[in-house]
């Protein structure tokens, strides 16, 4: 089916396509821990689990995307907490995705780590915010012995067994109370052999860790931190992923642009991690209430006719294309009315990506 948008004049054809390569996968928003800098600190949303309907349905919609490659599971719950969660990676495993999980790796003993190892998952991601115990535990509530030991159980198991497979990295969110231990993290990271970090400034999500971001620096500033975090990978030999640290007019969304989507934990298809809870940001300082939007739930239809929708697939174009507003470098930041929420912006996008600082990659996305 052809889809025709009257675009600056022209005529602008988007027609159907099987074309999703990515799905991020919500298997569960329930979790174990209660992070200081989780957006479940101000969200509105009902606490769930999938269930064995939605995931059967789910298995059987994914048939029609021949390009499909990558599976996500993770989100703002902890996957491994679901009580599906192995025969449902097998599952998965068996159409031969490349499955990438995230994790706080409180769950992962000496069993789950032998399995996602002999299963050959793509890649395990351990949060690991600092490695100070004292810190550590200020932000996650754990021990960082925890993590640790769950790093240290799959790369041991992997070795016994000579797979390279999972990869397994960790993820660290930068905010003030950890930013001067990014060295240490990295050279933590090194001891453990790990495949790579991710770097990820924090987003405020409650008004306690609102001035923790480290971000917008100055351009120069901005330029010699990431130039001393690239000098700290090589000099230790990691791999590591790092954000943005100042405001750019070039933007780019993982979501979009890698033909990804996200299937919540009641079968809602959303169209990225941002817009998949309702919750209270904190954007420079302001608040921004941001609001779950659903183009459909694949208990009512098809993930390709979701997928395929007329305005799921303009969503995309235009964020895409950038014809979305940028509300970090507006004259009216902190005075606009429109900034305050997701659901629309002055160009009349809904919903509205305008103030995402994903967008702007301060924030990464596995």
């Amino acid at each position: 089916m052809e889809f025709v948008v009257d675009f600056r004049g022209e005529k602008l054809v988007l027609t159907d396509k099987p074309d999703l390569k990515k799905i991020y996968i919500e298997f569960n928003n329930t979790c174990n821990l209660n992070c200081k800098m989780c957006y479940r600190q101000t969200w509105k949303d009902e606490v769930g689990n999938m269930t064995d309907e939605i995931f059967d349905k789910l298995m059987e919609d994914l048939k029609a995307f021949p390009h499909l490659k990558t599976v996500v599971v993770g989100g703002i719950g902890e996957p491994t907490f679901h009580w599906r969660f192995k025969e449902w990676i097998q599952r998965l495993a068996e159409r031969g995705y490349y499955i990438k999980i995230t994790t706080n790796g409180t769950m992962i003993d000496d069993e789950l780590a032998k399995f996602l190892v002999d299963l050959n998952i793509g890649e395990v991601i351990i949060s690991v915010d600092s490695p100070d115990e004292n810190v550590f535990a200020d932000i996650r509530g754990i021990s960082l012995s925890t993590v640790f030991d769950a790093t240290r159980r799959i790369l041991e198991y992997r070795r016994k067994k000579s797979k390279a497979f999972p990869r397994v990295l960790w993820e660290m969110v930068i905010m003030k109370e950890n930013f001067d231990l990014v060295e240490e993290e990295i050279k933590k990271a090194a001891e453990f052999h790990l495949s790579g970090l991710i770097l990820s400034n924090v987003i405020p999500f409650s008004e306690n860790v609102k001035d923790e971001p480290i971000y917008p620096l100055l351009p120069c500033e901005a330029s010699k931190l990431k130039d001393k975090i690239y000098l700290w990978s090589v000099n230790y030999g990691v791999r590591v992923e790092i954000p943005e640290f100042t405001i750019k007019s070039e933007r780019y969304c993982p979501f979009a642009l890698d033909k990804a989507t996200v299937i919540g934990w009641d079968g809602e298809v959303l169209p990225c991690y941002r817009l998949a809870h309702s919750y209270t940001e904190w954007i420079f300082g302001e608040p921004v209430e941001v609001q779950r939007y659903s183009f459909g739930n694949i208990m009512n239809e098809s993930l390709y006719d979701i997928w395929n929708k007329p305005e799921y697939r303009l969503f995309r174009f235009k964020v895409n294309t950038y014809q979305v507003p940028d509300c970090a470098t507006c004259d009216l930041k902190g005075r606009c009315e429109l900034m305050q929420t997701t659901w629309s912006d002055c160009w009349g996008n809904t919903p509205s990506c305008s103030s995402c600082l994903w967008y702007h990659r301060f924030s990464l996305c596995p």
